[in-house]
């Protein structure tokens, strides 16, 4: 992570590079769960992700 954070530092400013939603510890990732299938979710995810997009309800 710190290779990655590195070379994304120089487009970063200072929250970004030091945030832990985009560069989390990984006492943070112990914490976490990922999920390798959304097939399932993806409709409902698009659905929401268009009405992020025109900002409707």
């Amino acid at each position: 992570m710190v290779h990655v954070k590195k070379n994304v530092g120089k487009y970063l400013d200072e929250n970004a590079k030091n945030s832990r939603i985009i560069f989390p510890t990984d006492e943070d990732l112990q914490n976490s769960e990922f999920q390798l299938n959304i097939e399932e979710a993806l409709p409902i995810y698009s659905q929401y992700w268009n009405k992020l997009k025109v900002g409707t309800n």
